[in-house]
């Protein structure tokens, strides 16, 4: 099958699982992790209830699949048609996972893909699948990038749309073009997710506390930076979040 394929998982999670042996603490926090493809859509929709009320959104998020496993979350929506609704509703609930896991003390970095896959109950394979993946590995923050093949998925639409609302929507509130960093010190310009943006910093804290906020949130549930590279995903995820809070433009 041909759609769209998010894979994300959690920074710092080995560090997680160290201090948390106590069943009671760790159950509560994997219980927030699995339970993540139920809470997101309910927040959607009640955050988002202009687009998933009308009869062309209304539909899409039960046909979004989640699946989670260990540390990796992956969630996939089948679409073989160029589909705004459907593209805008797999931005919006990587936005709100991204968001939801870092203020819940688990930020995630992942990558969005369009492409071909196979996805039997909790099994899943397929180019896309490898393609996503191949994206995440080494990214040096809490993000979320997009493939090329996403990319040009995104230019597609706004193409056929020809609606400046959706352009300026998608340049000002869902992705950007940002230089990544990566784990062997190198940056790679590519389009990110803006997964933060003023509703979350109205949901989290006023402008000007965004350092202590991504310290928290690194520190959250007894988690430490046991080396350099925590540190600096822990600050390159700050500069990012900075990036996202000047550049952004009401909807």
């Amino acid at each position: 099958m041909k759609g769209y394929i998010g894979i994300f998982d959690i920074l710092g999670y080995q560090t997680f699982l160290e201090h948390n042996q106590n069943e009671s603490a760790l159950g509560t926090v994997l219980d927030q992790i699995t339970s993540i493809g139920k809470s997101i859509p309910e927040l959607l929709r009640a955050q988002y209830k202009p687009f998933f009320t009308k009869a062309e959104g209304k539909e899409i998020l039960p046909k979004i699949n989640w699946l989670v496993f260990s540390d990796t979350i992956v969630i996939t929506l089948q679409s073989d048609t160029l589909n705004i609704p459907e593209h805008i509703a797999v931005l919006m609930t990587a936005k709100e996972l991204m968001f939801q896991m870092c203020n819940y003390g688990l930020p995630l970095r992942g990558a969005l893909h369009y492409g071909d896959f196979l996805l039997v109950d909790h099994s899943m394979a397929g180019r896309g699948i490898v393609e996503t993946i191949r994206r995440t590995v080494g990214l040096n923050f809490s993000g979320c990038v997009l493939t090329q093949e996403m990319k040009a998925r995104t230019d597609a639409l706004e193409a056929q749309s020809n609606d400046p609302h959706f352009s300026q929507a998608l340049k000002g509130w869902f992705l950007c073009d940002y230089n990544v960093p990566f784990s062997n010190d190198k940056r790679e310009r590519l389009t990110c997710l803006m997964w933060f943006d003023a509703n979350s910093a109205s949901r989290t804290f006023e402008a000007g506390d965004i350092r202590n906020f991504v310290h928290n949130k690194f520190w959250a549930h007894g988690k430490d930076l046991p080396d350099s590279r925590a540190v600096e995903k822990l600050e390159e995820t700050e500069r990012f979040i900075r990036y996202c809070h000047a550049r952004q433009q009401p909807l």
